[in-house]
């Protein structure tokens, strides 16, 4: 995902042309869409929102390239698929702690690799729901007001990541063969 995301990034430094950098960023969008639907779809036992997941991602898939063939892939950046992608993270992360709520054992929540990445997206999403959804005013304004938003979803992104990288040294710790390693004996 990161190679993906990366990539978008980078096309904004070496592209000139920015209908060649939209189509990067709009493509990154979808691809960002798919993954973490497949992440909560995989991670969901729950029928119904597994059901919901494979519904909302292919009817986006379906509206992106419907715009995307209507409009022009290239002609301008979709900021509402980036507002989209943010608020059906939230809900997923609503229905994964829906999920561990209705389950009758009691678990340590820090000790999932998903908790974790449900707390990075809680952390960005929301700051990238509004920055993204005044887009063009925040985007294009002469006014130096707005600059400061871009540094905080900069932050966030940054928060967001390394509470990731939390959640992936959980998961190797929690699977490691060598877990002695990691995690001094308890005697």
């Amino acid at each position: 995902m990161l190679t993906f995301a990366s990539i978008s990034q980078l096309s904004s430094f070496f592209l000139t042309n920015w209908k060649n950098i939209w189509v990067f960023y709009n493509v990154y969008t979808l691809i960002d869409s798919a993954f973490w639907g497949y992440l909560f779809y995989k991670n969901s036992e729950n029928r119904w929102i597994r059901y919901t997941i494979t519904t909302m991602i292919s009817l986006q898939a379906i509206f992106s390239v419907c715009m995307f063939s209507s409009v022009g892939i290239n002609k301008r950046f979709f900021s509402e698929f980036v507002c989209l992608n943010s608020l059906l993270e939230l809900l997923w992360v609503l229905s994964f702690f829906y999920e561990r709520y209705k389950r009758e054992e009691i678990e340590a929540l820090e000790k999932e690799p998903m908790f974790w990445f449900c707390l990075g997206i809680l952390i960005y999403d929301p700051t990238t729901y509004f920055l993204f959804a005044f887009y063009d005013i925040v985007r294009h304004s002469p006014n130096p007001q707005y600059k400061p938003l871009w540094t905080i979803h900069d932050i966030l992104n940054a928060c967001m990541y390394l509470i990731f990288a939390v959640g992936i040294y959980v998961n190797v710790v929690r699977t490691s063969k060598f877990r002695h390693t990691f995690i001094p004996n308890e005697s």
